[in-house]
């Protein structure tokens, strides 16, 4: 995220990188509650220790969580600016496929 700030040539805006930070931290979590969610059965089989297969948490609550996670990420990013929406919305597609 950072990188990515400096190399736009943005001005230093610490609020906006912020931000930008607590997206792509939304988005990164997303993908390791998205990953469990659709890995379960295998997850079932091969490493029954994990919440989903000891019945912790449901499968669907992490799915709910994840998705919530990928829209407030791609939301936060609309506020920023419309690029980085869309940026968001594409990484999140790309994340689900």
């Amino acid at each position: 995220g950072l990188a990515g700030w400096v190399l736009s040539g943005q001005p230093a805006d610490f609020a906006g990188l912020l931000i930008l930070l607590i997206s792509l931290s939304l988005f990164y979590t997303a993908g390791m509650y998205l990953n469990d969610a659709f890995d379960a059965e295998i997850d079932a089989r091969e490493r029954s220790a994990r919440p989903i297969p000891l019945g912790i948490v449901s499968r669907q609550t992490v799915f709910g969580l994840g998705f919530a996670m990928l829209a407030v990420g791609a939301a936060i990013g609309f506020s920023l600016n419309t690029v980085a929406g869309v940026a968001g919305l594409s990484l999140a597609a790309t994340m689900v496929l």
